[in-house]
């Protein structure tokens, strides 16, 4: 399936359900999407990193991101086969409007849930096949409506077992100290990344060498610490770029570069676009 045909079913039902094989079209055209994702694998495994750790994804496992999220796709087994579900930004923030906090902002801080209930796994796939079926039965008048309920109800049950995992683990596997000081290092991250972009400073804040958190986050993540830095900040600088309204100027300084240029070569290093031109691309993908 290709991009053009996944936004169509975006734009028409405001949510589509897919299934994603080995080879079958670019992960990178998922993750270039302006929506929400709800993943179920299916058959076989992948390796992805998610939030700054590599995760290996099996049968049974569910991951939950948005298109901002720091998601990458490693690597997978020639079988591999996951059932997505795609949300288009407004729906998927309607859906969960009410919804208590503490479930969304639990799929947010662990989006990959082992589901081990073969029960609960089968009411997921109810879920998935009901969704699908609705999208394609254009004499259902209300099936807006009707799918959002069941897009709520997904996400409830995933809410909910999201803050059950994170318990029952935490009870079960206590953390190293270097699981402690990753944490710490990722948790620096999300507060200090505007201005603080040197392992040196990370290192200090949790008390440790910089050879040291490197090693820790090679072993993580499979990255040095400074390829982590590098990879959020570019993140929010993409994010401030689509969705803030602020000048290439104004976003330079709030992230503690120089000048405009300073920007632009650390954005063109990584990225092989100028700030200006990957703006232009993800405007006249998305619109």
């Amino acid at each position: 399936m290709m991009e053009t045909d996944l936004q169509q079913q975006l734009s028409r039902n405001r949510y589509c359900v897919v299934d994603y094989l080995h080879g079958s079209f670019s992960a990178k055209q998922l993750l270039s999407l302006p929506c929400t994702v709800i993943a179920l694998a299916m058959q076989g495994w992948a390796d992805l990193d998610v939030n700054l750790e590599r995760v290996r994804v099996e049968p049974g496992v569910c991951l939950c991101y948005s298109e901002l999220s720091p998601l990458c796709v490693v690597s997978s087994s020639s079988d591999f086969r996951v059932r997505l579900l795609l949300l288009d930004r407004e729906f998927a923030f309607t859906c969960s409007d009410g919804i208590e906090t503490a479930l969304p902002q639990a799929l947010h801080d662990c989006p990959l849930l082992h589901v081990a209930d073969m029960q609960l796994l089968a009411a997921l796939q109810a879920m998935f096949d009901a969704l699908k079926a609705l999208s394609l039965n254009t004499m259902v008048t209300v099936s807006t409506q009707v799918s959002g309920g069941v897009v709520r109800s997904l996400m409830l049950l995933l809410g909910d077992l999201s803050i059950r995992n994170r318990s029952s683990s935490a009870r079960r596997t206590p953390y190293t100290m270097a699981d402690t000081y990753f944490r710490r290092f990722v948790r620096l991250l999300d507060d200090n990344i505007a201005l603080r972009h040197e392992v040196a400073f990370y290192a200090e804040q949790i008390h440790i060498s910089s050879k040291y958190l490197n090693q820790i986050c090679q072993r993580k993540t499979g990255r040095k610490a400074k390829e982590l830095i590098s990879q959020l900040l570019l993140r929010n600088i993409k994010r401030e770029l689509l969705v803030s309204g602020k000048s290439m100027k104004g976003i330079a300084a709030e992230y503690g570069f120089a000048d405009q240029s300073s920007m632009g070569k650390f954005f063109r290093k990584l990225t092989g676009l100028s700030p200006l031109h990957y703006k232009q691309w993800k405007s006249q993908n998305n619109g």
